[in-house]
């Protein structure tokens, strides 16, 4: 996903990559092949560690969600994931869930 705004001698592109919205970057491109240049490595770069541990982590604590039927909040889900030895704060799991729409009842 991408969106582009032209305003005078430069471009303002913000794109998104598709498997994850929350990753996006934007540019602020000149008629400079430069600015091309990083746009396509960052492309081609690879998602980020945090972003694929925090996918690992967001699949964790829906299992967990689920497994409490929804009852659950960041704390007590905090708690199973220490359980299993995952180690992250309450804040990471709490951002995750808002994130995600993950809400106890």
């Amino acid at each position: 996903m991408a969106s582009i705004n032209k305003r005078g001698n430069k471009w303002q592109v913000r794109i998104c990559r598709k498997n994850s919205p929350a990753i996006c970057k934007t540019f602020i491109l000149f008629k400079d092949a430069q600015t091309w240049a990083g746009y396509y490595a960052w492309l081609d770069h690879p998602v980020c560690d945090r972003a694929q541990e925090d996918a690992r982590l967001l699949k964790l604590i829906q299992m967990s969600f689920i497994g409490s039927h929804g009852i659950y909040g960041a704390p007590r889900i905090l708690q199973d994931l220490r359980e299993r030895g995952e180690t992250c704060s309450k804040h990471r799991v709490a951002r995750l869930m808002r994130e995600n729409g993950i809400r106890n009842c």
